[in-house]
């Protein structure tokens, strides 16, 4: 009676273990990979870029249930607002970068009314007005954003400093997503996306809880875009809103598996890894891959890779974050 959870324990504290030490080896890897060789820095740049990207939209999509198919605006503003700032405010690019997050969190203010919108309607919503900015951009005078050309920042080309800003914003959205799916906030957004009726009735307030994890969630693509402005010292229409920047993160979220800490890192970096692979073999495949997974995904992984497992060992809690007390919800005295 007491050995099965003396054994379950022993084996969830290794797990736990484990996951420490693989983080804790991936971060070593990250700051010191630059100076031994061991990657491409332009390699990792990239992985921790789609890594963030996934994980900070699935601060919305995972905890809110909501598609925001236009997240691609708040990764282009945040791009060209860094830029402008460097040419027209002479900033130096680390204000630069904090400058294009703070314009990504005023525009997610203006994206709010949106929520009064559900399920498809949100989504095309958020579209249509990340495709108006676009067009928006495009059509001001080539003095302020460079017009249909876009801009070249070539004197801030750093890419040692750029790459290291990408660290700290990684690890940065990460730790905040661990945060929040533990804290009683997290819980409060579950509650709200499983049932939001119910969820109103005990007292909540779901515009408001909602509002606070959307503009935390767009904060992160707006530095995230300034960082990537800073590594290629260009931002154009056609790629500062370019619609994978939506797409891929949903994508990459949904094959790992939403309301985890894990699920959209595994998600992210495995398909990246595929992604690169196929884009240096055929440069167009990418696309034809993303179609695949998404077809995937929901005939034969609808919860995602962790998703699955989950449902099927039950190996995490409510909270989104590993089991390591021997505990299930599922019953049973088996």
């Amino acid at each position: 009676m007491t050995s099965q959870p003396l054994v379950q324990n022993i084996g969830d504290s290794r797990l736990k273990q484990a996951i420490a030490v693989i983080g804790l080896l991936s971060i070593v890897v990250l700051v010191v990979s630059p100076y031994i060789g061991l990657f491409q820095p332009s390699f990792l740049f990239y992985l921790m870029f789609w890594v963030a990207m996934t994980v900070s939209v699935h601060l919305v999509f995972g905890l809110t249930g909501y598609i925001p198919f236009g997240y691609f605006a708040f990764y282009g503003i945040g791009s060209y607002v860094t830029a402008m700032a460097y040419i027209h405010l002479n900033l130096h690019m680390i204000g630069a970068v904090f400058a294009g997050g703070i314009a990504s969190i005023i525009l997610g203010v203006l994206f709010l009314p949106l929520f009064r919108l559900d399920g498809i309607y949100f989504a095309i919503a958020t579209f249509a007005a990340a495709w108006a900015i676009r067009i928006g951009i495009t059509l001001t005078p080539e003095s302020i954003t460079g017009g249909a050309t876009g801009l070249y920042i070539s004197e801030a080309y750093n890419p040692a400093l750029a790459y290291y800003a990408m660290v700290v914003v990684t690890l940065t959205v990460v730790a905040t997503t661990v945060w929040l799916l533990r804290s009683r906030y997290g819980t409060i957004l579950r509650a709200i996306r499983d049932d939001a009726t119910a969820a109103e009735m005990s007292g909540i307030n779901r515009a408001r809880m909602r509002s606070y994890v959307w503009l935390l969630s767009v904060f992160f693509p707006g530095l995230l875009g300034g960082i990537d402005t800073w590594n290629t010292t260009v931002v154009s229409p056609e790629g500062s809103f370019d619609v994978l920047l939506s797409v891929k993160p949903i994508l990459y979220a949904l094959f790992g598996g939403v309301g985890t800490v894990v699920g959209p890192i595994i998600g992210s970096t495995s398909l990246y890894l595929l992604d690169d692979f196929i884009w240096s073999a055929l440069p167009f495949g990418s696309y034809l891959v993303t179609g695949l997974v998404l077809m995937l995904v929901v005939l034969v992984f609808p919860r995602g890779l962790l998703g699955e497992f989950e449902y099927r060992e039950d190996l995490f809690g409510e909270d989104g974050a590993l089991r390591f007390d021997g505990s299930t919800s599922k019953g049973g005295n088996d």
